[in-house]
């Protein structure tokens, strides 16, 4: 069979990239904005009651609907967004600097799309809206700060989900790993496992007490997927570390890592994935 074959597990192959299912948190943000927008709206129609202001009863619905159209279209750019340039694979200061753009970029998306519904509403009912009714400028400070509001909450759903969802996996790390490299069959434990690093379409497997890495086709998110627990983390773009086998870590001129492992050998680590081990 040579080199060819992959992680399959004991138990069957990977599943994809590793976290929580998008379905299932988009279903909670729908259902949680749904609520909110619910209560906005009821209150504005009391509060315009009590005064007795005139304003239809529809407005304060369709300001509510325009606004959950816009978010729930944004809600998976955002997702694809987020899982594209976590905090485990930037780092906490470069996902945060990231973020600044990113939701500069939502809110006026979301502003441009309500206020497109709004035109299209008010113009089925004979009516003009006008969104900035000559303060433009305040409005849009006005819907960029409930923007920056919303999309912190979205982003910490995404995090708290991929906890729940990492916690849950975690016992399924502990498994044997099926290998097919070499014409064989190898089964190994998580933590024989010192690193693993990416070699174009194949991986190589570094196990404890082998001197030669053991090369298997397949990717690197995947055995990062399959080996997703506490003690496996990226060091590099192209390698995954166990950190039980670390002995040493030493910082280079350029704010590079150098790693000792148990066996001696030493790997060197980026200074982008410095925070994964501690740094």
């Amino acid at each position: 069979m040579g080199t060819g074959g992959g992680i399959t597990g004991t138990h069957g192959g990977v599943s994809g990239t590793s976290g929580a299912s998008f379905a299932k948190v988009y279903a909670f943000i729908i259902v949680l904005t749904l609520i909110i927008c619910f209560i906005n709206a009821t209150s504005v129609l009391i509060e315009n009651s009590s005064n007795g202001a005139s304003l239809h009863f529809w407005e304060p619905i369709l300001w509510e609907v325009s606004s959950i159209v816009a978010l729930f279209a944004l809600c998976p750019v955002i997702f694809i967004l987020y899982r594209r340039y976590s905090p485990s694979r930037l780092g906490l200061v470069p996902f945060l600097a990231l973020q600044v753009p990113i939701v500069v970029a939502f809110s006026l998306l979301h502003i441009a799309g309500m206020v497109v519904v709004r035109h299209l509403g008010y113009g089925l009912a004979g009516m003009h809206y006008d969104f900035g009714r000559g303060h433009l400028p305040l409005e849009l400070l006005y819907e960029g700060r409930k923007d920056c509001l919303s999309y912190g909450i979205y982003i910490g759903i995404f995090w708290v989900a991929d906890r729940l969802a990492a916690s849950q996996e975690a016992p399924k790390a502990r498994e044997r790993l099926e290998v097919r490299a070499d014409g064989r069959i190898l089964y190994f434990e998580p933590g024989e496992i010192l690193w693993v690093e990416a070699a174009g379409n194949y991986v190589e497997i570094h196990v404890a007490g082998r001197p030669a890495a053991l090369l298997v086709r397949g990717t690197l998110a995947e055995y990062e997927a399959r080996l997703g627990t506490a003690d496996f983390v990226r060091i590099h773009r192209s390698r995954l570390l166990n950190r039980s086998h670390v002995r040493a870590i030493e910082t280079t001129h350029s704010g590079d890592v150098t790693v000792t492992l148990s066996d001696g050998r030493e790997i060197a680590g980026s200074r982008r994935y410095r925070e994964a081990l501690g740094q």
